[in-house]
């Protein structure tokens, strides 16, 4: 699954890790190909990359409800423009590695870059889920 949405990337990706998307929750599936989550409607489900896409991304979700060992406040963009979906308490969803379709990757999902302050990945790599 992870060769399929890199060959699809192609070369011009853009975004890195520690960028937060917001996707349709149907779009977001574990490894096993099932939904993340039943839930539908409402903003979206928050998922950040983090690693390169090149040569294999890692992606995992958010979740206001799913308690993880990963807490991950809401986002605070002093001074920068956009729009973060990231408004809420929440918790990185580590244990799990989702898939979502490359065309959900986009612009039009993009919610903002993970604040300096606080290093996802760092989190991430203390636990072993990266």
């Amino acid at each position: 699954m992870w060769d399929q949405l890199r060959r699809e990337l192609g070369a011009g990706f853009e975004y890195g890790p520690e960028c937060w998307f917001c996707v349709a929750h149907e779009e977001v599936r574990r490894l096993d190909g099932r939904l993340f989550s039943e839930r539908t409607g409402r903003s979206g489900r928050p998922v950040v990359l983090t690693s390169d896409v090149h040569p294999s991304p890692i992606i995992f979700a958010r979740s206001a409800s799913r308690q993880s060992a990963i807490y991950h406040p809401a986002h605070v963009h002093d001074g920068e423009l956009g729009s973060c979906a990231l408004n809420m308490d929440g918790w990185i969803v580590h244990e799990m590695p989702v898939t979502v379709p490359v065309d959900a990757l986009s612009e039009e999902t993009y919610s903002c870059r993970e604040p300096d302050e606080w290093s996802l990945l760092s989190e991430l790599e203390r636990l072993g889920a990266i």
